[in-house]
């Protein structure tokens, strides 16, 4: 059959189109079936990849030219000729993302068969990563390592993702967590400040002269009420006592002018004379001790206690507001108002 392309009308590429393809079918010559397709009116123009790519291939067409040298058996050729057009960062790189799956399945065969099974794994994990769907390949296209090997690689990307879904889902639960714990101490940290906004704490201030003064009023000053009962009582027994041995050294003084002192008078006299002594200078101890305490234990102010006051609703309307203004001009007088609310 003699085609000549440059005199066919349209119905007549339509028959040369319909006469190629039983002419291939009969006989089945698969090179007369490509040369008429190629040569023939019938096969559309190729679209170009792009502005800047002109005269070359496009993703589909420059494919087919790769797996022909795969059916060639050149591997190593058929891997350096893909690796750059599945490349992300190459200006070649395919855009078709059919392209690119197909591409990366044949570069899987190419690698495996060229013996680099690492490339080949490395190859379809990228692929399953992207696309963890992706349908497995033909097993009458390529060979069974080659499917053994996707299908391998296909079990290990389904349990990485199953186990990163499982990370993510710990991960929400971890951050849920998080923001439920924030928001119960938020919510403490709120009634906690209502419960402080709702007490009041009642102080007074101390005065440094009160710590200068005897029997634990420096103490008492200080809250200190124990320490203070402390010094309170034994200052008083002590100035009781002092008191007491004065009055019978005295008593005793005055008796021994008026008649001849006795040997027993003078026993009672030295008592009461050591008796005196002691406690005099024992209470003038304890006094400058509990002066001395106080004033080294002393506090500016002293907490009396707490009590409630009220605490103002957050939602509280807010009062309206409303002022008369009025402002005199040349000829008359401007009347308005502000208000708020």
């Amino acid at each position: 059959m003699a085609v000549r392309p440059s005199f066919l009308t349209t119905f007549e590429q339509a028959k040369a189109c319909a006469s190629a393809v039983l002419a291939w079918r009969s006989k089945g010559a698969w090179t007369f079936f490509l040369s008429m397709a190629l040569s023939g009116p019938c096969l559309a123009e190729e679209p170009k990849r792009g502005a800047g790519h002109e005269g070359q291939l496009s993703d589909r067409a420059e494919l087919d030219r790769i797996i022909d040298i795969y059916h060639s058996g050149q591997y190593e050729a058929c891997v350096a000729q893909l690796e750059p057009r599945l490349s992300e960062e190459r200006e070649e790189r395919f855009t078709d993302i059919f392209v690119i799956e197909r591409g990366q399945l044949y570069m899987a065969s190419c690698a495996l068969l060229a013996g680099d099974q690492k490339r080949a794994r490395e190859v379809l994990v990228t692929a399953l990563e992207k696309n963890p769907l992706m349908a497995p390949p033909d097993s009458l296209t390529f060979p069974p390592p080659v499917v053994t090997l996707f299908l391998e690689v296909r079990d290990q990307i389904q349990g990485l993702i199953a186990e990163r879904e499982q990370q993510e889902i710990r991960r929400q639960q971890e951050a849920a967590k998080r923001a439920r714990e924030r928001e119960l101490a938020r919510q403490e940290r709120e009634k906690r400040l209502i419960e402080l906004a709702s007490e009041e704490t009642l102080v007074t201030p101390n005065r440094r002269i009160v710590a200068f003064l005897p029997f634990g009023a420096g103490q008492y000053q200080n809250g200190q009420a124990a320490l203070g009962d402390f010094f309170l009582v034994t200052e008083l027994g002590l100035g009781a006592i002092a008191t007491t041995s004065g009055l019978i050294l005295a008593n005793l003084y005055a008796r021994g002018l008026e008649q001849t002192p006795r040997e027993a008078e003078n026993s009672s006299f030295e008592a009461a004379h050591a008796v005196l002594t002691v406690s005099t200078w024992t209470l003038l101890g304890v006094t400058a001790i509990g002066i001395l305490e106080a004033n080294l234990n002393y506090q500016p102010f002293r907490t009396l206690g707490t009590r409630k006051r009220a605490v103002p609703s957050l939602n509280q309307p807010k009062a309206w507001t409303f002022l008369p203004a009025v402002t005199p001009l040349e000829g008359g007088a401007y009347l308005g108002a502000f208000g708020s609310f």
